[in-house]
This record gives C-alpha cells, sequence and structure tokens, in this order.
C-alpha cells in the first residue's frame, strides 16, 4: 500500500467503523511509525485504564514491537498483527501505510476475525483514496 498515505479524515474514520466491529473492542487508535498518537476513539462509557504518560508509553512500545517483527518478513511472511495478552484485556496491533492501528479489547473477542475486518477497512479506505486521487488527476 506503499505510495498513498491515507489522510487523518479517513484514519478517524477507520478507528470509528473498527470500533463498532465488536462490542468487546474498548478502544482504538492510529499511531504514527515512532508511536505518536494521531486519532483514536473509546467505547463510550468505559474508563481507559492507563494515565496519559503510561499510555503514550505503551504506544512507542507498541511501535518499536511492531517494527522489530516486520525486520523478520522476508523469512517469516508479512507481519499481519501483533497481540498482547494481559489478565484484564488484549491489545492488539495491526500495521498499515506506515502507521499502526492499536486497539485494546475484553478478552474473549475473535482476535483473527476482528483483524480481518479491520484489514478490509483499511484496504477498502485506501482503494477509495487511491481510486479519488486517480479520478482527480484526469
Amino acid at each position: 500500500m506503499a505510495g498513498t498515505k491515507i489522510e487523518i479524515g479517513s484514519l478517524e474514520e477507520i478507528c470509528k467503523k473498527v470500533l463498532e466491529f465488536d462490542p468487546k473492542i474498548r478502544f482504538v487508535s492510529v499511531l504514527s511509525e515512532k508511536g505518536a498518537l494521531l486519532t483514536s476513539h473509546k467505547k463510550e462509557g468505559i474508563k481507559l485504564l492507563l494515565n496519559e504518560r503510561h499510555q503514550e508509553m505503551l504506544f512507542m512500545e507498541a511501535a518499536l514491537v511492531t517494527r522489530m517483527h516486520k525486520e523478520y518478513d522476508e523469512e517469516l511472511g508479512k507481519l499481519e498483527f501483533v497481540s498482547i495478552d494481559r489478565e484484564r484485556i488484549v491489545l492488539v496491533g495491526v500495521p498499515f501505510d506506515g502507521h499502526l492501528l492499536y486497539l485494546t479489547a475484553e478478552k474473549s473477542i475473535d482476535l483473527k476475525k476482528t483483524v480481518s475486518k479491520i484489514l478490509s477497512a483499511i484496504k477498502f479506505e485506501y482503494n477509495t483514496k487511491l481510486h479519488n486521487n486517480q479520478g482527480m488527476k484526469k
């Protein structure tokens, strides 16, 4: 998907869509390659479990872990997602287009199904953006 970056407005739309995929999803964000928060949305009525400082540290760590795992893409295949299973929640990172979609969810979520939906939404958003850019060039 290199070449056409998805804009912030589109990233916000992706977050909103992902939040609706499953009621077990608590929080969705899009991070830069270095872990900076670009946009986020949380489920209504939930309290975030980390304070702002710890959340920033977690985002940077997630971005670093994802970049480190991508080092093995040639030998092991493209990285689809990274998940961390904690006692209270699961954290999931899905790399795309130089970004990281990062979410927290209840432990009982079906990760494969959710990640499949996320990848489809990202692909749709990217293809829509690409199509709109090509249409503007004509």
